[in-house]
C-alpha cells in the first residue's frame, strides 16, 4: 500500500504523542526523508523480538498495548521512518480491500544519508524491500514484476518512480 501523509497542524506534531516521529520537521526541511516503511509480520509469524532497534509508539487509534515499534533511527529526518507493527489483528476497522489487480514485486528506497543506528540495513532484510545510498532521496515501486514495461517518473513534483 502506498500512503501519502501530510502536516495539518504543526504543533501538534511537535508537541503531541507523535512528537517522536518529528513530522513537523520532516515537512519543513528540504533535506530531510519524506519516506517511512511500515513492515508487518509474513504470514502471521508474529515475534517478540524487534526487527531493529526502537521504541513502541502507542496512537490513540490502537487499543494498548498494540501500537508500533519505531526504529531508533527516527531523530535523524535525514533518514527514512521505519515502523514494525507487530499484531496481526491491531483491533481496528481494516480498509475495505481495493480492486486494484497489482502487486508489489520491490520496493527501493533511496536516501543520502548514514544509516546512523543499521536501522535501515536490518529493514532492508524484509523481502521485498530495499535500502540504499544514493545522491537524493527516492523511492521506486515496482508492481508486476514490470510486466507491462511501463514507467512513470514522478520527479520532481514527487521524489517517485513508479513500473508496471
Amino acid at each position: 500500500m502506498l500512503e501519502l501523509l501530510w502536516v495539518q497542524d504543526a504543533g501538534e506534531a511537535r508537541n503531541g504523542p507523535g512528537r517522536g516521529l518529528h513530522f513537523a520537521e520532516r515537512a519543513e526541511d528540504h533535506t530531510a526523508s519524506p519516506f517511512g516503511v511500515i513492515l508487518v509480520p509474513f504470514n502471521g509469524d508474529v515475534s517478540s523480538d524487534m526487527p531493529f532497534p526502537g521504541w513502541h509508539y502507542q496512537p490513540a487509534y490502537f487499543p494498548p498495548p498494540k501500537g508500533f515499534h519505531v526504529g531508533e533511527n527516527s531523530r535523524n529526518i535525514a533518514e527514512p521512518l521505519c515502523f514494525y507493527f507487530p499484531f496481526q489483528n491491531p483491533g481496528v476497522p481494516k480498509p475495505q480491500p481495493s480492486r486494484n489487480p497489482h502487486t508489489v514485486s520491490e520496493v527501493i528506497v533511496s536516501t543520502p544519508s548514514t544509516d546512523t543506528d543499521r536501522v535501515l540495513e536490518l529493514a532492508s532484510q524484509a523481502d521485498l524491500l530495499s535500502m540504499r545510498s544514493g545522491k537524493e532521496h527516492l523511492v521506486e515501486i515496482t508492481l508486476d514484476h514490470h510486466n507491462s514495461g511501463r514507467t512513470e517518473d514522478y520527479r520532481p513534483a514527487l521524489p517517485l518512480i513508479l513500473r508496471w
